[in-house]
């Protein structure tokens, strides 16, 4: 059918529009170097006390620059403001959005039990 499209179009002199492929210039803000949170100084009792389990709010600027804040704490303030500081130290890359960056957020994670953020 697009190939008679085509032809067709060849013939009368005539540009037919192919369809445009997926947008492949648009993505969340992604985290680029995570910083590892240094815990290792917090008390063992607390961290099994508290959930273990931190939610940052990084809301990336089109510049790249970021800004945080804690969006779930782990109900420990030592370790809420470990993390804190590490997705402060991290670096992102912003939203894209036909292919311009824009502001977006992204989610600093961090589980003290698994250790990864």
């Amino acid at each position: 059918m697009l190939f008679c499209s085509l032809l067709l179009a060849g013939l009368l002199g005539e540009a037919t529009p192919l369809p445009s492929p997926t947008n492949q210039c648009a993505h969340e803000a992604i985290v680029v170097t995570p910083v590892k949170p240094q815990i290792e100084g917090l008390s063992r009792d607390d961290l099994a006390n508290s959930s273990g389990t931190v939610d940052i709010k990084v809301v990336v600027e089109a510049d790249g620059s970021a800004r945080a804040s804690i969006e779930r704490s782990s109900g420990y303030l030592a370790l809420d403001m470990a993390v804190l500081r590490a997705a402060k130290a991290s670096t992102y890359e912003p939203k894209t959005v036909d292919c311009k960056p824009v502001e977006g957020t992204y989610i600093f994670r961090f589980s003290a039990f698994s250790g990864t953020p």
